[in-house]
């Protein structure tokens, strides 16, 4: 840019008739003024420091007078525009050599035009028209930034940049430090079981930010846990737990504390920070929303409390002899349990403000209501009701049970001042343990006792759908504890949901004159078939066709002959299954075209294929046809696949051969070359073109696990190293 280009024509210039060429004589234009292409770093790359340097692509080099009138730093709160300083070319120099290969100066020649977006190689533009430029006066942290480029910014020629341009960006905030710790509401102190943070709002070096210490009450100076990342800036340290209940600690920072880029603590005055931790929350808590107890053990329920009413009010609702006998109402009452730890809250608006307040209602409501026919019952405790104990409630009878605790002090410190928490879990009290397996023809149930593994003979079975409440399947185990279940259950499914798609778990419930249980095809983390290396197939497709291809690798224009064989999987194996004629179809993998050709009853079938095939590989799908194993409806079977290239066949073969050392940068390497052909004999007087190229390598040495032999060239000095034990070393662009 900025070329003013004029150019006269010729004395006696005439047209193609003829006829001399008249009108004006003298014709310019120009090559532009020193418009902005881009900026770097960019209005979308972060935030900007407060002493920020910029890089201006420029169309063309403006004149330092015209920037100095047309262009300004416009600074919030700065009641003026604030001169723009471009920086000597010396600062520009520094700036891209120090940064090169960084994605920002990168990303600023592909937006200028003068790199392509696949970082390639291309030569650098000429330096002169990047320019360096850096706002006078220091930006105010957490600010927000305008540069004015005016469209009167000219060069040495006078040629304007013409458009005006505006590049808006956001300072960076001060550099803060700032305690993070957890409540159990908002309005609660720090919670003596959790984590203490403290948090800085830019880099700071390891070592200083693991000089922050935590005051305990009595008196003792704890240091932050060490981190595990070997990057030598941090954002923040953290301290463990536990700490004293009700105790006052202090945070206390270095007093030379700054970050990467030097600035101090902005904040430093609040520190030594204050804190105090609370009361040891409330809990009560079972091990989870559903649990199986040994009836021959007693069947005691284990809840977890703290800092809770004594005694705690309870509920429980005994599935066997009261409301919940059916296998339907089982898994729906597994269903709302799972359902009841789903987080709840309300939003309701603030006034004045276009905001929202969320409220917490978590388990604020019970699911055993006053109408339930529940055994009502109270949690005695022996010690302090503020300690930590782990108490049993004792099920007696056998069968499934809903058991539901009420606290209002759990309620008061998570939902809020004269709220109720309702904590909730099913519990299964039996001795019976149910197995099943599902499958395609038939299924296998089978029980045994928990309390010594021996089968249960005479238990009724019953399968059911745990959505619909539809009895599937019921019946009894022979004596040894085993009942086959025919072909009346639905496809198999390793997962299933009822409110998604039509693949439903199954319950499958034992019963006896003393005892019950059950189990659900969707409680599938126990022990897997992977855990012992067994291969698992997922198909439920019970058909199985296979090509058998006299080749599979043929050019356009040539013939390929195949025979399918169908087979259907039952229980016992595979059995053999009859072929109807019908038509193959041959697809394209790449482009997904088609061909057809017939197949016979006996599954022979041949295709030529056409000149104009499309290269790549094929699949050979099997079509519908009444009366056989391809009639089923659904989706084409896929029997096999051959592929279809150009090549030819080879008749020379040629060798290259170095020395049998390793080569540690010579100069250069002695090869042999042998052309043979593949029936014998040397070939003679052949011409020869040898072609070479270098592949970076990356040498190993036995032995010598931790050493790199092929690192780049090592500069003596100390440099920052990222998360992952990189290079670190910030851009100048920050």
């Amino acid at each position: 840019g900025g070329q003013r280009c004029v150019f006269d024509l010729r004395p006696g210039l005439k047209d193609a008739a003829g006829a001399l060429v008249g009108g004006p004589r003298q014709f310019s234009f120009t090559t532009g003024g020193p418009t902005i292409r881009a900026v770097a770093p960019g209005a979308d790359d972060g935030l900007v420091a407060e002493d920020q340097v910029f890089l201006l692509a420029l169309n063309a080099v403006p004149t330092p007078t015209s920037v100095a009138a047309h262009a300004a730093c416009l600074i919030d709160g700065v009641g003026e525009a604030v001169p723009i300083d471009l920086m000597p070319d010396a600062t520009r120099d520094t700036i891209l050599k120090a940064a090169a290969g960084n994605w920002q100066v990168r990303d600023l020649l592909v937006k200028a035009g003068w790199r392509k977006a696949d970082y390639g190689d291309d030569p650098l533009p000429p330096r002169s028209i990047i320019t360096a430029a850096k706002c006078r006066r220091v930006l105010p942290a957490g600010g927000r930034l305008t540069i004015s480029w005016g469209g009167n910014v000219a060069t040495a020629n006078g040629l304007p940049a013409g458009q005006p341009k505006r590049l808006d960006f956001k300072v960076r905030a001060a550099f803060t430090a700032k305690l993070e710790c957890a409540r159990v509401n908002a309005a609660a102190a720090c919670s003596p079981l959790e984590t203490m943070r403290v948090s800085f709002s830019g880099d700071v070096p390891t070592a200083a930010a693991l000089a922050v210490r935590l005051k305990t009450p009595d008196g003792r100076s704890l240091a932050p846990t060490t981190p595990t990342s070997r990057s030598n800036t941090l954002t923040a340290v953290s301290f463990k737990p536990p700490f004293t209940e009700r105790g006052d600690y202090r945070i206390e920072i270095p007093a030379a504390l700054t970050d990467d880029a030097g600035r101090p603590v902005a904040n430093a005055a609040r520190f030594p920070l204050a804190i105090r931790t609370g009361d040891f929350p409330p809990l009560a808590k079972f091990a989870g929303t559903f649990g199986i107890l040994e009836a021959v053990e007693g069947g005691l329920l284990p809840v977890t409390l703290r800092s809770v009413e004594s005694p705690v009010v309870a509920k429980a609702l005994a599935g066997r002899d009261l409301a919940i006998t059916s296998d339907a109402d089982i898994a729906h009452w597994l269903q709302r349990l799972d359902s009841a730890e789903d987080r709840t809250s309300i939003e309701t608006p603030i006034p004045g403000t276009d905001e929202t307040r969320s409220t917490e209602t978590t388990r604020n409501t019970p699911l055993i209501t006053a109408t339930t026919a529940a055994r009502a019952f109270t949690i005695s405790r022996d010690k302090n009701p503020r300690a930590f104990e782990v108490v049993g409630i004792p099920l007696a009878k056998r069968g499934f049970h809903i058991v539901e605790l009420a606290s209002p002090a759990l309620g008061a410190a998570l939902l809020g001042p004269g709220q109720t928490r309702y904590v909730a879990t099913g519990a299964l009290v039996t001795d019976m343990a149910v197995h099943f397996l599902w499958g395609r023809g038939t299924s296998l149930a089978w029980v045994t006792t928990l309390s010594d593994a021996a089968p249960v003979a005479g238990a009724a079975i019953t399968v059911t759908d745990t959505c619909t409440g539809k009895l599937l399947w019921q019946g009894r185990t022979t004596a040894s504890g085993r009942a086959l279940i025919g072909d009346s259950l639905p496809p198999p499914a390793s997962y299933g949901s009822c409110k998604y798609g039509t693949d439903h778990p199954l319950i499958v419930s034992a019963r006896t004159a003393e005892d019950h249980s059950f189990t659900l095809s969707s409680w599938g983390n126990g022990i897997q078939g992977s855990d012992f290396g067994i291969a698992q197939g997922w198909g439920h497709d019970r058909r199985q066709v296979h090509a058998v291809f006299d080749r599979t690798l043929l050019r356009a224009g040539e013939t390929i002959n195949m025979k399918l064989i169908a087979r259907t999987r039952t229980d016992a194996g595979f059995t053999k299954a009859p072929l109807a004629p019908t038509t193959l179809i041959l697809r394209h993998l790449g482009s997904d075209a088609t061909f057809t050709t017939p197949m016979a009853a006996n599954g022979a079938a041949t295709w030529t294929a056409p000149a104009s095939a499309p290269l790549g590989d094929y699949a050979v799908e099997l079509t519908g046809a009444p009366g056989a194993v391809n009639s089923a409806p659904g989706e084409p079977v896929t029997a096999g696949g051959f592929a279809i290239e150009d090549y030819r066949l080879p008749t020379i073969r040629a060798r290259v051969t170095g020395p049998p050392g390793k080569q540690v940068a010579p100069s250069s390497v002695p090869l042999d070359l042998t052309l043979t052909y593949l029936a014998g004999g040397g070939v003679a007087h052949a011409p020869v073109k040898l072609r070479t190229t270098v592949s970076p390598r990356s040498v190993t040495v036995p032995g010598y696990d931790d050493w790199t032999f092929s690192a780049d060239v090592i500069k003596a000095g100390i440099a920052p190293l990222d998360g992952d034990g990189e290079d670190g070393t910030p851009s100048p662009l920050r």
